[in-house]
């Protein structure tokens, strides 16, 4: 049983909570300052909050709408609450049956600053796309109590929460009917840290923005992802600026088809082991690495890459680069402007990387490393600029061995011939 309060006079309503019923707590903040003298204030300050989506509100209309505990004021008709006074307040909203579809459900509420859905059921909910979008605001989020063995669909889920810190229970989701994850993270530009090793991504096929714009984000355990049947994989860690490892190389991609500005911005990314990723139905990987400033070194030796149609700068503004192995590639003008340093590459054709709009801006500076143009090296190993000093060192090494050598071997023979005459003198005499 729940206690309410009407707001007007003394009367005390008391209402019955059936057990079917589902329940929800939403904290507002009505922030806005009135000025008594300006009248556009006064306008809006009397402007209707959101509190749940239009379309989701009137496609699961509600059974009660309760603002504050001590009030029985019914909102049950709309989906905005108009409010006289600043502060943080608190809705209460009840359906009688269980709710299928939630996208939506928050989308651009931008006054919610907390949810309270421990006593929400989403047994039975096939679909979360979409459902905390744009809520700029909201700061904690208890999805402790959900339930996500039903759901298909987790499209932009916590899109643009840009204040979100952190999603703890995130790591209870059941994912095993999920298909498409794409853009769940999206804009998350406060959430420091997430624990998604229980995702059971075996059946998703979209993973495209999935972290994009998460700048706080300084690791990522993506150990667990079984990425099997992922189509798409463009801009999925777009702008993770302080992301300096991430161990993709478990990643299966035999079925994604875009790539483009995959890692762009990544400007902290030290290394990347992409090395025995299969890419023979990609066709492009535009910016794929543009921005990563850090990188260091990639080996790309066994990409395939003769249905690519699309690789415009792929390696833009890379300016630590040293060694970048391409020994199958196939295409054209792939570079774009790198930088003013040296760089090594290992390559079939040199010309490729020479020409066009994005051409080079140092061709001079860039060394093939391969053993000649048709038959290319394939190196697992960080090209060090060091080490043709190295060879060097062990060539003059080497010399000086057999110089070594081949003086002990003459030395040897003139002293069997000096023996040989004076043993031939003697017999003589």
């Amino acid at each position: 049983m729940i206690l309410n309060l009407k707001s007007k006079g003394t009367k005390r309503t008391l209402r019955k909570l059936e057990n079917e019923d589902q329940k929800i707590f939403i904290y507002i903040n009505n922030a806005l300052k009135r000025n008594p003298d300006d009248q556009q204030d006064d306008h809006l300050a009397n402007e209707p909050i959101k509190y749940l989506h239009r379309d989701f509100f009137y496609s699961n209309m509600p059974k009660a709408v309760y603002l504050n505990d001590n009030g029985v004021d019914n909102y049950k008709d709309k989906n905005t609450i108009t409010l006289q006074e600043e502060g943080v307040y608190k809705i209460e909203v009840i359906w009688d049956h269980k709710l299928t579809n939630l996208n939506r459900m928050f989308s651009d509420c931008r006054s919610i600053i907390s949810l309270d859905l421990f006593h929400f059921d989403t047994s039975i909910a096939n679909t979360m796309e979409r459902m905390f979008e744009r809520c700029p605001l909201l700061q904690s989020l208890d999805i402790s109590g959900f339930n996500t063995a039903n759901v298909e669909n987790m499209d932009y889920m916590f899109s643009d929460c840009i204040f979100l810190t952190s999603l703890e229970s995130i790591h209870i989701f059941n994912t095993s009917k999920v298909t498409t994850m794409k853009g769940m993270f999206n804009n998350c530009f406060s959430l420091a840290s997430l624990n998604l090793t229980s995702f059971d991504t075996s059946q998703v096929t979209l993973m495209n923005n999935m972290f994009s714009l998460c700048p706080a984000l300084t690791s990522l355990d993506l150990s667990h992802f079984d990425t099997s049947n992922v189509k798409e994989m463009y801009e999925m860690f777009y702008g993770c600026s302080e992301l300096k490892t991430l161990d993709l190389s478990h990643f299966a991609t035999s079925q994604v088809s875009t790539m483009s500005s995959m890692f762009k911005a990544c400007s902290s990314l030290e290394s990347l082991d992409l090395s025995h990723w299969v890419t023979s139905k990609v066709t492009t990987i535009s910016e794929m690495f543009s921005g990563c400033s850090s990188l260091l070194s990639l080996d790309l030796s066994y990409w395939v890459t003769s249905n690519v149609d699309s690789m415009d700068s792929i390696f833009l503004a890379c300016n630590s680069i040293q060694y970048v192995n391409l020994s199958n590639y196939i295409g054209k003008d792939i570079f774009g402007e790198i930088s003013e340093n040296d760089i090594s590459i290992c390559i079939n054709d040199f010309n490729q990387i020479n020409g066009g709009s994005n051409s080079l801006k140092n061709k001079n500076n860039v060394k093939n490393v391969c053993k000649n143009n048709t038959e290319a090296k394939t190196s697992d190993k960080i090209y060090d600029k060091e080490s043709d000093k190295t060879d060097d060192e062990s060539d003059k090494t080497n010399d000086k061995e057999r110089d070594k050598t081949n003086d002990k071997e003459s030395d040897k023979k003139n002293d069997k011939a000096r023996k040989k005459r004076k043993r031939k003198k003697w017999g003589n005499d």
